[in-house]
């Protein structure tokens, strides 16, 4: 912008002074060469001085004086170049004031600029233990509002290092204890809440009978929360829930036992080989033999009463589950060897008795 201005000066001056070296002869040339000249002489000074405002300002005030001039001429007199003359002095002095206040504006702004600068490189030399010093109240604020912040979102634990900050750091001890405690408190609070939900969700299982996923759940839940002295309550609660379970199932399988309920006292038995230990399964191995020797005469029985009344259909279930219950033993390979013959003897039966509904 600096070298437009500058050229638009060295322009108008040389235009100034073209016009009045072709009119020598008269004042009004006489006139015009002086500001031609004069114009050229402040624009090559304010290229100098690297003023581009000088130069257009000169311009302006020697071409505005070289109008007035020769509107001033007894030759040449005329109203409107006295008139042009004078508002060009008048604009020309008016754009000096705006450009010398505004120059002194960015002085002062180029003084602020220097300045900050100069507070910059300041704090850039501090060490961190001056900085902290010099910002301490705004770091505490600052370090305030955060540990709000993470006990609105539930972040306890950034709440908690926050919190020994504030007393390594700063050395306010008694201020940092007392948010550590309202952290602790309020993560107490969601805690409980948590645990107590998921307490729940084990009884629930409990209640279910489903006690590996009870114990499961349990032991988690003590691993999760190892302080919490209720959880050590609920594990041993459900032990104690599945002993509890397992007396009754074996109360009701010595009452099946006694009243000769042989399928229930099998059923019974299955169960609760589900929840022995080795050592309790060893307890009772000679209840368990007598019980399954029973089982398997029973059926046995059943399927040779079945055979033996031709009811084909009944030897074939009997069989069924006597290969499913016994699988390893000798009768359930017998039973396979006949199961054909059953089957066969079953569909011929079944068309015979097609045969006679339909003659009926």
């Amino acid at each position: 912008m600096a070298v437009v201005w500058l050229a638009v000066s060295g322009l108008g001056s040389a235009a100034l002074l073209a016009a009045g070296l072709t009119r020598t002869q008269v004042p009004p040339g006489v006139v015009m060469t002086i500001a031609g000249a004069m114009g050229l002489a402040i624009t090559f000074v304010a290229m100098m001085i690297k003023q581009a405002e000088a130069a257009i300002l000169g311009l302006a005030a020697v071409g505005s004086g070289a109008v007035l001039a020769v509107g001033l001429l007894p030759d040449s007199a005329s109203d409107i170049l006295v008139g042009a003359g004078m508002l060009g002095l008048v604009v020309t002095a008016g754009f000096a004031v705006l450009l010398a206040s505004g120059g002194g504006g960015r002085a002062d702004g180029d003084a602020n600029i220097v300045t900050l600068l100069h507070r910059i490189h300041e704090q850039s030399m501090l060490s961190d233990s001056a900085r902290r010093v010099l910002y301490r109240e705004r770091e505490l604020e600052l370090l305030r509002r955060t540990i709000e912040d993470d006990l609105s979102r539930g972040d306890f634990n950034a709440a908690l290092v926050l919190c020994d900050d504030m007393e390594r750091l700063f050395g306010y001890t008694v201020e940092a204890e007392q948010a550590r405690e309202r952290v602790l408190n309020q993560r107490n609070a969601v805690l409980s809440e948590e645990i107590q939900q998921q307490v729940l969700a084990v009884h629930q299982l409990v209640h279910e009978q489903r006690w590996k996923r009870a114990e499961v759940a349990a032991r988690r839940l003590h691993r999760l929360y190892p302080d919490s002295p209720q959880l050590e309550e609920l594990e041993r609660g459900v032990q104690a829930a599945l002993q509890e379970h397992k007396r009754a199932l074996h109360d009701q399988l010595q009452t099946a036992r006694a009243a000769g309920e042989v399928q229930q006292a099998m059923d019974l038995l299955r169960q609760l080989d589900e929840y022995l230990q080795p050592q309790e399964a060893e307890a009772i191995r000679d209840e368990a033999q007598e019980v399954i020797a029973r089982h398997r005469e029973w059926l046995s029985g059943l399927f040779r009463e079945a055979v033996s009344s031709h009811d084909w259909a009944g030897a074939i279930n009997c069989g069924e589950r006597i290969i499913e219950c016994y699988p390893m033993d000798t009768m359930a390979t017998e039973v396979r060897e006949m199961m054909d013959r059953l089957q066969a003897r079953a569909r011929g039966s079944a068309k015979s008795g097609q045969g006679v509904a339909g003659s009926e």
